[in-house]
């Protein structure tokens, strides 16, 4: 009778656990699967935007490069350059501008031509709202500490799904001698 009784309470724990962690889970699931593929979607956001470039024999040097982005924003004489990088899977450059407000304008920049392709603001508020979500749940520390007891509560689970498995296969091995 003991032993029903702990199946019974651990049935029921499982459930509400489980649906309650569920929830959890499934957001700390999903932001963590963006998270994870978070410069792909850029890269192919920016391939979309701005398209490809046919690579050529000659680059131009980054200080060329440069020199072009400036004359381009003239009209911004506080913006200041910060990064120079080129993106792995496009051919061309990326120019971080640095504003004076904190934030940062990519100009994307052909390296064979000194051709500018476009340009847009550093896009980090999105993935900085999902990474938020992802650790805190938007709530700050008492979001950590969420996600912190759901992880515990996961491994209540995992040990009350054993005594259910366990008793589930214990009850299957006996119903053939039941009739």
């Amino acid at each position: 009778m003991k032993s029903r009784k702990l199946r019974n309470l651990a049935f029921t724990l499982h459930r509400y656990i489980g649906l309650a962690v569920g929830i959890i889970l499934v957001i700390v699931g999903l932001t963590g699967s963006l998270l994870v593929f978070q410069h792909e979607m850029d890269e192919w956001a920016i391939q979309q935007r701005f398209g490809y470039v046919v690579p050529q024999e000659q680059r131009l040097s980054t200080g060329t490069l440069v020199d072009g982005v400036k004359a381009a924003y003239t009209n911004h004489p506080d913006w200041q350059v910060g990064q120079v990088q080129m993106l792995p899977k496009q051919e061309f450059y990326t120019i971080r501008l640095n504003r004076p407000d904190d934030t940062q304008w990519e100009v994307f920049v052909n390296p064979y031509t000194g051709v500018i392709m476009g340009d847009r603001q550093r896009e980090t508020a999105l993935f900085s709202r999902v990474l938020e979500l992802h650790y805190t749940l938007l709530v700050g520390n008492t979001g950590m500490v969420i996600v912190g007891i759901a992880t515990f509560l996961l491994v209540i689970l995992s040990i009350t799904s054993i005594i259910l498995w366990l008793g589930l296969r214990s009850s299957l091995v006996l119903l053939p001698f039941c009739w």
